[in-house]
């Protein structure tokens, strides 16, 4: 799209460094396309993951990246996942990630061009 990119994420993340790849490729994309803003679908993800793994990307380097950027992500998790997705929504929150969960496209754009 003109203002925020679509990343359709699918398979499993079974670590800390996985998830925090997946951070650093929205991060570059960013970058390459000039765009701070990304709608992310994880329909078909699975994050084979706990709270300390999600707490150690909150604290990684690419979440200050992510932050010092203005980045405004917003997440359409994995339904069977929802509570992971509420997780890392308040670990990136609480590190001045702009992220964000939703259950619907619809609302999650509005937010990401408002």
């Amino acid at each position: 799209m003109d203002s925020y990119l679509i990343v359709t994420v699918s398979g499993s993340i079974e670590s800390s460094e996985e998830l925090a790849d997946l951070a650093g490729l929205l991060v570059s994309m960013g970058r390459e396309y000039g765009l701070t803003r990304a709608l992310l679908k994880e329909y078909r993800l699975t994050k084979n993951v706990d709270a300390l793994d999600i707490y150690s990307v909150g604290e990684s380097q690419v979440s200050v990246e992510a932050a010092a950027m203005g980045a405004r992500v917003a997440c359409l998790p994995n339904p069977d996942e929802i509570q992971l997705a509420h997780t890392l929504e308040t670990v990136l929150c609480n590190r001045s990630v702009n992220y964000r969960i939703f259950e619907d496209e619809e609302t999650a754009v509005a937010w990401l061009t408002s």
